[in-house]
């Protein structure tokens, strides 16, 4: 509760903490699927409480729980969603094999989802919640089951298409390797948890930690 924090375009920022500190809570407010008992978020002009129809053609979202049916195939699922956005039915191919090749999914596209690693499902939901080029994406722990080389290139990538498309991206992460903070811009890491709940960060990393579940960050 009682968070406020502004996230610019082209801005990688990162929610930092342990379980039950409402990292996932937050962004299930941010993307309308939880009702804020108070307050508001504002996204490129528009309220989560009262412009959720417009919200969600702006709004990129990897949950934490991969949001797969497993019969499917990667490109029939990228192809679904990029039919869900409304993009033009010829740009559809193209779309889906640059999303196919930037999560390094290409080998793996036309096998069922079902019968992928739990890290390749992961980086399919990225690819997800890439499709469209929302100007905002919130990718709830995005790196979940992913080897460390791989979770610090999938945070190089965001970093790229966030600066290159001018998107915020909003991403929470739980205790990960060192590595994967190369991902975020200085000092746009906000941390919440118990006290002694959150691990030592490399130096220069952290805007703000709150050491109980309430913090600010302006």
């Amino acid at each position: 509760r009682d968070l406020c924090l502004r996230v610019h375009a082209g801005e990688c920022f990162g929610f930092l903490g342990v379980n039950g500190a409402g990292k996932s809570t937050t962004f299930s407010m941010l993307t309308g699927a939880t009702v804020p008992s108070a307050g508001d978020a504002v996204l490129y002009g528009l309220s989560v409480r009262r412009d959720q129809a417009a919200l969600r053609r702006v709004v990129g979202y990897c949950p934490q729980h991969d949001p797969l049916l497993e019969l499917m195939t990667a490109r029939e699922t990228l192809v679904m969603f990029a039919r869900l956005k409304n993009l033009p039915p010829e740009a559809i191919p193209s779309t889906v094999d640059a999303l196919l090749e930037k999560v390094t999914l290409t080998p793996y596209a036309d096998r069922p989802c079902g019968s992928y690693s739990g890290g390749n499902k992961r980086k399919l939901s990225l690819a997800i919640a890439l499709v469209g080029d929302p100007a905002v994406v919130f990718l709830d722990e995005p790196t979940t089951g992913v080897d460390s080389a791989s979770a610090a290139m999938m945070m190089r990538f965001l970093k790229q298409i966030a600066a290159d498309r001018s998107i915020a991206v909003l991403c929470t992460i739980h205790q990960p390797p060192a590595s994967v903070f190369a991902g975020f811009d200085d000092n746009l890491i906000l941390a919440a948890g118990r006290p002694g709940g959150i691990l030592l960060l490399p130096a220069g990393v952290v805007g703000l930690v709150g050491i109980a579940p309430v913090a600010h960050c302006v």
